[in-house]
């Protein structure tokens, strides 16, 4: 999902608003949830470029 989520915001799709709402719903009380709402909020404001950054900051541990 987090690489689906990659390539919706690389070409600026807003689809990647419906999909971060699943991925924060699955993530809800892990670590990433957090980080995933940063890459939300960027989306938001159609900064794509902006949530593609924060998505790739995430922290690699954080996923496992």
């Amino acid at each position: 999902m987090l690489a689906r989520l990659r390539n919706l915001l690389a070409d600026s799709d807003t689809a990647a608003m419906d999909l971060l709402g699943e991925l924060e719903t699955l993530a809800d009380g892990h670590p990433l949830s957090r980080q995933l709402r940063l890459v939300s909020r960027q989306v938001e404001l159609f900064d794509f470029d902006a949530a593609l950054a924060a998505l790739d900051a995430l922290d690699a541990p954080a996923l496992t």
